[in-house]
């Protein structure tokens, strides 16, 4: 199964038309694209109609599109975001999703996408649904499934002296006390990154939130709250144009989940270049999942 993955795309600018673009063009090769949400400035319907809904109605035809909630969508209350869930479920089976959370259920894998907006900005902490995420979890743990996690809310970011609430309070039983998450895919710190485990943060980090938000050009953390194994910090335009180097690079990442459990890990610039390519694997049911190969573009 192939999985596209990006957020912060809703912007309307030429980076995130070059990503959909991308994402049209793989046609029936892509089962499912998920947006980790971030529709700019403020969520609005004509937003919306522009920024997400023009650009990827190509792939509504071969390709389940899921989307997120996130706090720009909020700013106007997520009434263009649901009533865009909606559109997309009544016209096509291809999309079922009915809220902003859901679980993608297989036998060696689950993803699960979770709302980080709706009830206050980069928290999780409702009952119902943390009792239907910690159900979630457990079902994927106990048949030995890699338990993957999408959120637009980021546990911690490359300027980050501390970790977020979301991973400290929130989802600390799940995530940091039983390791019930093996991999953990973030919009909302705008950058491009791949992060390994760390002590108190038993999961690996992918952070996605470069998929057309305009952002600073920046290097890679000298203090890391978890090793950085990938940092995306390429200027937007290759450097022998001399355009636009203080502005960071965008792009998109995709996500093959094989048969035999393994899964796959491909980072991509707007313009089609691939920056890194990793192989996420596990020894054993009750190990946990590790970079078993990793290749950087430089």
């Amino acid at each position: 199964m192939e999985v596209a993955l990006f957020g912060d795309f809703g912007t309307g600018e030429y980076a995130s038309r070059y990503i959909a673009r991308q994402l049209v063009m793989r046609g029936e090769r892509l089962d499912c694209a998920v947006h980790l949400g971030g529709v700019f400035y403020s969520g609005r319907q004509g937003e919306f109609d522009a920024h997400v809904a023009e650009p990827l109605e190509p792939l509504l035809g071969t390709t389940a599109l899921l989307t997120l909630n996130a706090p720009p969508e909020m700013r106007s209350g997520a009434g263009a975001y649901f009533r865009y869930l909606d559109e997309r479920r009544g016209a096509s089976p291809r999309h079922p999703q009915e809220g902003s959370y859901f679980c993608l259920a297989a036998e060696r894998f689950q993803l699960i996408g979770l709302d980080t907006a709706w009830f206050e900005a980069g928290r999780h902490r409702e009952p119902a649904l943390l009792q239907w995420l910690e159900q979630r979890l457990s079902e994927g743990r106990r048949r030995g499934a890699m338990n993957i996690l999408l959120t637009h809310a980021a546990p911690y970011g490359p300027d980050a002296e501390r970790l977020a609430p979301l991973v400290t309070e929130d989802l600390r039983t799940l995530i940091v006390e039983r390791e019930w998450v093996d991999l953990w895919c973030w919009g909302g710190a705008q950058a491009g990154a791949l992060y390994d485990r760390a002590p108190g943060l038993p999961f690996l980090g992918a952070s996605l939130g470069h998929g057309g938000f305009p952002s600073e050009r920046r290097d890679a953390p000298k203090y890391p709250v978890a090793p950085v194994r990938f940092f995306e910090s390429r200027p937007r335009f290759p450097e022998w144009t001399g355009v636009r180097q203080d502005r960071g690079n965008h792009g998109h990442a995709t996500l093959w989940l094989h048969a035999d459990g393994n899964a796959s890990l491909r980072y991509t610039d707007w313009m089609g270049q691939v920056r890194c390519e990793a192989t996420l694997s596990r020894r054993g049911p009750r190990e946990s999942v590790t970079l078993k190969t990793l290749d950087v573009r430089e």
